[in-house]
């Protein structure tokens, strides 16, 4: 009967061990969180645009995107804006950059093409006095 409770024991001591030193918390598999997607003809690609900035292109028919390029540090970009007559493809981002996407697959370039706010925000409100001054 000792001899039981020695192996059970020993059995339980070694899961306990095995459990603290190979345990790591589980955590989801997320990749890419994908903002949009728009098709180019001037080269017959499609774009996609991740939440990181990654650009991504397919020729379509069900084939495999590929990574072509990737946005500027600090822009992230909410939408893309495809032109049908010019055949441009534009990238909007949250800050009111706008980049266009020139070349084809396999070598695109992002060159920066406007700014939809013209500049940056004021951060302190125009005072009535400011207003009359400037009108008059």
């Amino acid at each position: 009967m000792l001899k039981k409770m020695l192996y059970a024991s020993a059995a339980i001591l070694m899961l306990a061990l095995a459990y603290h030193l190979g345990s790591t918390s589980a955590g989801a598999q997320v990749g890419e969180q994908l903002v949009d997607i728009a098709w180019r003809h001037l080269d017959g690609y499609a774009y996609g645009v991740t939440l990181s900035g990654a650009i991504y292109a397919t020729p379509g028919f069900c084939q495999t995107w590929q990574p072509e390029g990737h946005m500027p540090a600090g822009h992230t970009a909410v939408c893309f804006v495809d032109g049908d007559v010019g055949g441009s493809l534009d990238i909007a981002c949250s800050d009111g950059s706008a980049w266009t996407v020139q070349g084809s697959v396999p070598s695109i370039t992002l060159p920066h093409c406007s700014e939809v706010f013209g500049g940056p925000t004021p951060a302190r409100p125009a005072t009535w006095g400011s207003m009359k001054a400037r009108y008059r």
